[in-house]
């Protein structure tokens, strides 16, 4: 019922034990070298990947900062040319963020009991 003496723990054979304790040192530089190699290139990918997003960034920077500046002086010509236009629209616009602003408070009215 029991197991011989000569086995390791988990039923291993001690020669069978011996060899793949040999092949797993023999095999670790290998792996250790595959790893290396493989971490090397995910980083050079990864690297590449990085660059080509800041590249797409610096684009849309400088595609988005000439739209601004064209709508800038579009802006500023259409106030010199039209400047009760511009006034107008500036009051208008005030007038609806302080209405959206004061909205949402509640006007509660306190009356007194007579109790």
């Amino acid at each position: 019922m029991s197991e011989p003496s000569s086995r390791w723990p988990h039923g291993v054979e001690p020669g069978v034990a011996l060899a793949l304790a040999a092949a797993v040192a023999e095999a670790e530089p290998r792996m250790r070298d595959a790893v290396a190699r493989l971490l090397r290139e995910a980083r050079a990918t990864l690297d590449q990947a990085a660059l080509e997003l800041k590249v797409k960034a610096w684009n849309g920077y400088v595609a988005t900062r000439a739209k601004a500046r064209a709508q800038r002086a579009q802006t500023v010509s259409l106030v010199r040319r039209k400047p009760t236009l511009a006034l107008a629209t500036a009051a208008g616009v005030g007038l609806l963020i302080g209405c959206l602003i004061a909205a949402p408070r509640t006007q509660v009215i306190y009356l007194k009991d007579e109790r």
